[in-house]
C-alpha cells in the first residue's frame, strides 16, 4: 500500500487436489496526482435518488444508519435499519484517523446534498459513503451488487 505501482505473478495450486499449478497475475497503479496517505476530500461524484415525501421515520432511519457508519471503526463499514442499508469505505493508504475524517465529511455532505431521497452516493477522492432504501439505486448493476452485500456478499469495491 506504500507503492504507487506493482506488477506481480504468483503460482497457486490448482483446486480439486490436482498437483498442477495455475498462475495469478496482479497489477495496480495509483493515480499520479495523489499523495500517499493524504486526505483529499474533493467531491468526485454526488448522486441522489428521487425525493421522498417528508416521512420522518425514513429520515430518522437514514440518519441513524449514517451515524452508525460514522461512529464505526475500520476502512470498510456497513450498517442497516429495516430495508435501508448504508456502506462506507476509505482507500487503503489512509490511516484510521484520516479515514475517519474523510468519512465524517462524506457522510455530512451526503446528508446535506441529498436530503430526503431514497438513495444517495457521495464519492470523495479518498473515501465514499452511500445509502439505499430497499436496494434501489442509480445503476441497476450497482444496485444489485449493493443489495448482494447485505444478503451474503462479502466485498464491495468502488
Amino acid at each position: 500500500m506504500f507503492a504507487t505501482y506493482n506488477n506481480f505473478t504468483m503460482p497457486v495450486a490448482a483446486s480439486g487436489g490436482s498437483t498442477s499449478e495455475d498462475t495469478v497475475y496482479g497489477l495496480f497503479q495509483c493515480r499520479g496526482d495523489l499523495n500517499k496517505g493524504e486526505v483529499d476530500k474533493t467531491v468526485v461524484v454526488t448522486k441522489c435518488g428521487p425525493s421522498l415525501s417528508s416521512n420522518s421515520d425514513r429520515l430518522t432511519r437514514r440518519d441513524a444508519v449514517l451515524s452508525y457508519l460514522e461512529a464505526s471503526d475500520g476502512m470498510f463499514r456497513v450498517g442497516g435499519s429495516g430495508n435501508l442499508q448504508g456502506v462506507a469505505q476509505c482507500v487503503g493508504d489512509l490511516d484510521p484517523s484520516k479515514c475517519q475524517d474523510c468519512l465524517s465529511d462524506a457522510i455530512g455532505r451526503l446528508k446535506t446534498d441529498c436530503g430526503a431521497t431514497k438513495w444517495g452516493d457521495m464519492y470523495l477522492a479518498k473515501c465514499y459513503a452511500r445509502y439505499s432504501e430497499g436496494g434501489d439505486h442509480s445503476d441497476a448493476g450497482m444496485g444489485k451488487r449493493f443489495r448482494h452485500l447485505f444478503h451474503g456478499g462479502s466485498s464491495y469495491f468502488f
